[in-house]
């Protein structure tokens, strides 16, 4: 159960960090269902580890960035449903 609560809470560090720095005219909404749905696949599938690996390189990979354009929030969200890692 700690660990559905470790993952729930990077996963939320993340989204806000992206949605803070993704364009203002981006849709938040997209932003928060592509990351529900990638949370919801790694646990169906029981691949919660490798999902939190990936969000703490992408949260590792947002610390660097002021703000992010159109493109790579797209990346970004393209990754997350692939196996492989497409984000820059």
């Amino acid at each position: 159960m700690l660990r559905f609560y470790k993952l729930s809470l990077v996963q939320s560090v993340v989204v806000t960090a992206l949605m803070q720095k993704a364009p203002k005219d981006y849709s938040q909404k997209e932003i928060r269902e592509t990351f529900q749905a990638a949370f919801r696949t790694a646990r169906c599938q029981g691949q919660e580890q490798a999902y939190l690996e990936q969000l703490l390189q992408i949260s590792q990979r947002l610390e660097k960035m002021q703000q992010l354009g159109h493109k790579t929030v797209d990346q970004l969200l393209e990754s997350l449903d692939s196996d492989e890692d497409k984000f820059f």
